[in-house]
């Protein structure tokens, strides 16, 4: 379950969650800053990010994985 309420803007994201974000756009052309939609974090704290192209993705630095 997601929580939309709490929509984040990039500044918002951890200095972590920022690192992963930008590894994980730089191995997959698809996704960009640019093509962001929105952010949240999840009931867990986990930040997920929407992008443009219909996709969107968790970004759990504790694991230092998206999923």
């Amino acid at each position: 379950m997601t929580n939309l309420a709490s929509v984040l803007e990039v500044a918002d994201f951890t200095e972590l969650e920022l690192a992963l974000v930008k590894s994980h756009i730089e191995n997959y052309s698809e996704i960009s800053f640019e093509n962001m939609g929105s952010a949240w974090r999840d009931e867990n704290g986990i930040l997920c990010v929407c992008y443009e192209i219909g996709r969107w993705y968790h970004y759990d630095v504790r694991k230092g994985k998206w999923y």
